[in-house]
This record gives C-alpha cells, structure tokens and sequence, in this order.
C-alpha cells in the first residue's frame, strides 16, 4: 500500500508528538 506524501508526513509528525507525549508523560525507552 502506497500512501500519498502528506499522509506520511501526517503519520511522522503524528508518531514524533507520540514519542514526546510518551517521554514527557513518562521515561518510557523505544
């Protein structure tokens, strides 16, 4: 499946505020 270029932004934006939410919440290691 191929995703369209803002989609995969979109997806790398939304996983980066997801580790930086997680870090912030807790020291979680990835």
């Amino acid at each position: 499946m191929v995703a369209p270029h803002n989609f995969q932004k979109f997806i790398l934006f939304y996983e980066h505020e997801l580790l930086r939410l997680n870090v912030t919440a807790y020291p979680y290691p990835f």
